[in-house]
C-alpha cells in the first residue's frame, strides 16, 4: 500500500527579472508505502515521518539554483500542505487496523 502525496504548483517563469506565475497548474505526486512498517514501535512511526518529509520535499521541490523569496514561501506551504493532507490521509487508511487492536 502507499499513500500518495500530492500538490497543485504553480509553474514559475523568470522573464526579464520578474517572477510571473504562469497559467499552467502541475499536479506532483509520490508514492509512500507503508506496509512494511510496525507503527506500534516507535522505529516504525520516525521511519514514516522521514518518508513523508522526503516524498513532500520531492513533491514540492524548488528549482535548483532559486533564490527567489516567493518560491522558497510557496515551497515551505506546500510542503506544510501535503505533510498535513499525507497524515489525515495515513490516520484515515490506518483507522480500521489500529480500531481492530
Amino acid at each position: 500500500m502507499n499513500i500518495r502525496i500530492a500538490v497543485a504548483t504553480a509553474l514559475l517563469t523568470l522573464t526579464t527579472g520578474f517572477t510571473a506565475y504562469a497559467q499552467d497548474v502541475q499536479i506532483r505526486s509520490v508514492g509512500v508505502r507503508y506496509k512494511d512498517l510496525n507503527f506500534d514501535a516507535e522505529a516504525g512511526r520516525t521511519t514514516m515521518r522521514h518518508r513523508l518529509i522526503s516524498a513532500a520535499n520531492a513533491v514540492c521541490e524548488v528549482p535548483v539554483g532559486s533564490i527567489d523569496l516567493t518560491a522558497r514561501m510557496d515551497q515551505a506551504r506546500c510542503i506544510k500542505a501535503a505533510m498535513k493532507q499525507a497524515q489525515a490521509d495515513l490516520e484515515f487508511r490506518l483507522r480500521p487496523t489500529m480500531a481492530s487492536r
